[in-house]
């Protein structure tokens, strides 16, 4: 077992942004509007019923199932996850859950968590005090 798949599933590069930015001047950093960061993102993005937003501000997590047991971690095999975020995911995704979708195949589910202690300004939730989580979904072959 490598460093990358070290316990908690493959790593995963940093995501860019869906939008340009502009890079230079007094519009430092902001949107460049309808100018797509890559081509496969303006492809994605005429996908009927997709739409694209700009991503959180949270931090990256893995939820990875080995096909027998459920294992947490962040975008690196360093990343150290809040507990009060580690205890929202090991309430929430258990091995049973991943075992009656996918049997013994090993997954990695990839989101951001967001909540208290994480952003500087907290975003407000639906559930004061809880985390939500926004996945894709991919699969180890």
């Amino acid at each position: 077992m490598t460093d990358e798949t070290l316990d908690v599933g493959p790593t995963f590069q940093k995501i860019p942004g869906p939008w340009k930015r502009y890079s230079d001047g007094p519009l430092r950093n902001q949107l460049i509007p309808n100018a797509w960061s890559s081509p496969e993102l303006e492809v994605t993005a005429s996908i009927p019923g997709w739409t694209m937003t700009e991503k959180m501000d949270g931090t990256n997590i893995r939820v990875h199932h080995d096909g027998f047991s459920v294992s947490f971690g962040g975008r690196t095999n360093k990343a150290q996850i809040p507990l009060p975020l580690a205890n929202y995911l090991s309430a929430t995704f258990h091995s049973e859950l991943f075992e009656q979708q996918f049997g013994e195949t090993p997954v990695t589910v990839y989101g951001e968590g967001i909540g208290p202690k994480i952003q500087a300004r907290a975003l407000p939730l639906s559930y004061p005090g809880s985390y939500k989580e926004r996945y894709n979904l991919t699969r180890n072959f």
